[in-house]
């Protein structure tokens, strides 16, 4: 939906990107939330009391698809005790099941924020993986509304992107739309 899409140099028709969707044909789906819970569902439709909500996002249009992909990573422009939350208000999107274990249903595989690489522990809950460079611990732990689980020992740093990386990403976004979010 965002007109910046429109100076592509290669585009598929909307019903096109369904069926790819459908067919299972895609290899990640990027989803975002209002809110984000300890197991990785996802919340895109409203916060607070459905009758009075006290925000309402985009809805969930697509994101049934991603449970066709063959991972699912999960993005926030926020890390904060609003966006991850014990348990999410309306699931536009489920994560990984309470009682069954990882292998029941495929959640997503990554949680990035602006603070931490999150993924998934074998029981499904939320755990670090890696911190920002500059960002701490207590940085994330104060920012999230729920116990993370903590890796023993050293945390390691999440790699700042290669020149090659840099290059391909400026390759694709020549108008520099990125630089607006980044």
């Amino acid at each position: 939906g965002d007109y910046a899409n429109l100076v592509a140099e290669a585009v598929l028709p909307f019903p096109d990107v369904l069926m790819l969707q459908m067919g299972g044909h895609s290899d990640v789906f990027f989803a975002g939330g209002l809110q984000i819970d300890r197991r990785g569902s996802c919340n895109l439709a409203y916060v607070g009391d459905p009758e009075k909500p006290t925000l309402r996002g985009p809805g969930s249009a697509g994101l049934p698809w991603a449970q066709r992909s063959r991972r699912t990573i999960l993005y926030t422009t926020t890390h904060d005790k609003r966006v991850f939350v014990p348990r999410v208000d309306f699931v536009s999107l489920p994560g990984w099941p309470e009682d069954t274990g990882l292998d029941a249903r495929k959640g997503p595989e990554f949680v990035v924020t602006p603070l931490a690489v999150l993924d998934f522990s074998e029981d499904g809950n939320m755990r670090l993986r890696s911190l920002h460079p500059g960002v701490t611990l207590e940085s994330v732990r104060d920012n999230t509304g729920f116990d993370l689980i903590i890796p023993d020992g050293d945390i390691a740093t999440t790699p700042e992107p290669t020149r090659e990386e840099l290059r391909t990403l400026r390759d694709i976004d020549p108008d520099s739309l990125l630089s607006i979010v980044v």
